[in-house]
């Protein structure tokens, strides 16, 4: 029986869509530009509290010079573009009114962790969670969901955990969590109702 419901938080309850952000400005180099800087290893490591943004910042000025204004431009406004997921933010106070116990398990720089507490605190009053950041773990690494059974003394086989990474979702079902990778909003939050209503 299904007793907790663990969301991740980029493209899960908050928009995560640099390219689409930042076209407008950049255009055809966008996609490029945005690899250099949220598909890099510093970025891994900012999520995972290891590198400040400053050392990220100078990391991938060092490696792409000639790029130097635009990488700045994005790392100056990149927080912009994650904007509540409303849907989400419904199902979960439904699901709070059920009784479900309510988690958050995210790669998540703390930078991020303390802009949106502060900008959708909504999101974070729930009963507990797990940041990349605070453990120097990054998911899919088994690390972090021992690490979010273990402070909140939960069974995975009765926990249902929702990302947008097949990846990730594969690793939780490897623990013995139940899994389910977030499509289109209103179709998973269909999903997650039915799933749970079959309980």
């Amino acid at each position: 029986m299904i007793r907790n419901v663990i969301f991740d938080i980029g493209n899960v309850l908050v928009s995560f869509h640099p390219v689409e952000y930042f076209y407008p400005v950049f255009k055809e180099k966008t996609e490029t530009l945005c690899t250099y800087v949220f598909g890099s290893k510093e970025w891994a490591l900012y999520d995972q509290g290891i590198l400040t943004k400053e050392e990220v910042e100078k990391n991938l000025l060092d490696t792409y010079p000639k790029d130097k204004d635009a990488i700045l431009y994005i790392l100056t406004h990149w927080k912009e573009f994650m904007k509540p997921i409303m849907p989400m933010k419904k199902l979960i106070e439904v699901l709070k009114e059920k009784g479900y116990k309510i988690f958050l398990l995210s790669n998540i720089s703390e930078d991020s962790y303390l802009y949106l507490k502060r900008e959708y605190p909504y999101f974070f009053d729930v009963d507990g969670g797990m940041y990349s950041y605070r453990i120097k773990s990054n998911k899919p690494d088994k690390k972090i969901y021992e690490e979010l059974l273990s402070v909140y003394g939960i069974n995975a086989s009765e926990s249902l955990f929702l990302d947008d990474r097949k990846e990730n979702v594969d690793a939780a079902k490897a623990l013995g969590f139940h899994g389910m990778i977030m499509e289109d909003v209103d179709v998973t939050c269909d999903r997650i109702r039915k799933r749970l209503k079959e309980e």
